[in-house]
């Protein structure tokens, strides 16, 4: 009966350690931290999210797993993995556009930057 109990009692630790290790279904929240050029937080941004496998620099993105609008400093809850991030908002281009944002298992934060396009602020000259 000992034996039996031992041996049951190894299978249910074993069952238990499985389901907290197993990564197909843990979430994590990241944090979205977005600035402009003055490093001000921004809202209303427009965040594409690109699952990605590879472990080539600069990553490639793989296929859109998400389109989500959200304000500096919101919170995104995705299942572990590799994530690419490119912002994009109307008047502004992301302040690295060749490199893409990465978000690994375990990262819980995620910054962003944006600087206006040449262009859309106002124009500063001379007076005439």
């Amino acid at each position: 009966m000992s034996t039996q109990t031992k041996l049951l009692s190894l299978v249910l630790a074993l069952v238990i350690l499985t389901i907290l290790v197993s990564p197909a279904s843990a979430q994590q929240s990241v944090q979205f931290i977005i600035r402009d050029e003055n490093n001000q937080p921004m809202s209303g941004v427009t965040v594409y999210i690109y699952t990605t496998t590879g472990t080539t620099m600069p990553p490639t993105p793989g296929p859109l797993y998400a389109k989500i609008t959200i304000d500096s400093g919101d919170y995104w809850s995705l299942p572990y993995g590799k994530y690419l991030c490119k912002p994009t908002k109307v008047g502004y281009v992301s302040r690295f556009p060749t490199e893409d944002n990465r978000i690994s298992e375990g990262q819980t934060v995620c910054y962003l930057y944006m600087d206006r396009e040449s262009g859309s602020g106002p124009e500063i000259g001379q007076p005439v």
